[in-house]
């Protein structure tokens, strides 16, 4: 038994980022569709985020953390989730519009470009804040 457990583990880091890569995807096929739809692409980015954020969250909870920490430990590992997520969006949201709007740069490359940092910088605020209970 102890084995499985440790095969698990290894797998976990890996079922992480394929888990964060069908987000990040699912995230800017939304972002592509609201934005054709008419919606400012602030509005568009931030409705599609907290979207992306919350498949992400429940799938990462499920099928890679299988959240083991009762009732409690889930509310609060969700409060971390979320205002580290909402940092990010603000971030984002203030880059993105400076970026496209005060910049002029095109707003996919601008789009992508910030994806990438993003996804850098919640793997670090992670592990500094290390959301998964042990």
């Amino acid at each position: 038994m102890k084995m499985n457990k440790k095969i698990a583990k290894l797998f976990e880091p890996l079922k992480y980022c394929a888990i964060g890569a069908i987000s990040t995807v699912f995230n800017l096929v939304l972002f592509f569709i609201f934005e054709r739809l008419g919606l400012h692409y602030i509005a568009a980015n931030a409705i599609s985020y907290m979207i992306a954020v919350l498949f992400n969250y429940f799938l990462n909870d499920k099928l890679v953390f299988k959240n083991t920490t009762g009732k409690r430990g889930s509310i609060g590992k969700c409060l971390k989730f979320i205002l580290i997520r909402l940092f990010n969006l603000l971030a984002d949201s203030i880059l993105f519009y400076s970026c496209v709007s005060v910049l002029l740069l095109p707003m996919w490359i601008v789009r992508i470009a910030l994806t990438f940092i993003e996804i850098t910088a919640t793997y670090i605020f992670r592990n500094i804040f290390s959301l998964s209970i042990k």
